[in-house]
């Protein structure tokens, strides 16, 4: 299975990811994860991102939200030129399909499932309600 390709990832003539990984420097590691598979997803990510400026990933760490009391726990911030993308890693054996709106999720026994996604501007779940909110510029 190829290495997902996510904004800055480099590609050669045959458009599939070039093997210039994202350098340990660039990698700025929270808390270790206990899951092989959460190490195995960001391994896999950082394989298919270019090692050039901007481009930093922040991986497992944690923010304080003082007005509840409540942690949240960040998989992936990755900067690149094209934005700031918050990646949350969840690894189900199968192939999740879909768009914005609509994604089914087939097992590896055949059996589907339909998720409805929320809008984008809509509906944000902690802790990306949380960072636009403490986040944004007046």
């Amino acid at each position: 299975m190829p290495a997902p390709m996510l904004p800055g990832s480099p590609t050669g003539p045959s458009g599939r990811c070039s093997p210039v990984p994202l350098s340990a420097e660039r990698i700025h590691r929270g808390r270790p994860t206990p899951f092989p598979w959460e190490r195995e997803a960001l391994d896999s990510i950082y394989k298919s991102i270019s090692d050039n400026d901007p481009h930093q990933a922040w991986e497992l760490h944690e923010l304080y939200d003082p007005s509840t009391g409540r942690l949240y726990e960040l998989d992936l911030v990755f900067l690149s030129r094209r934005g700031v993308f918050l990646v949350e890693i969840k690894s189900h054996p199968g192939v999740l399909r879909g768009d914005i709106v609509d994604w089914t999720f087939t097992d590896d026994t055949g059996r589907q499932r339909a998720i409805e996604c929320l809008a984008p501007a809509e509906g944000l779940e902690p802790p990306t309600r949380w960072l636009t909110a403490t986040c944004s510029t007046d």
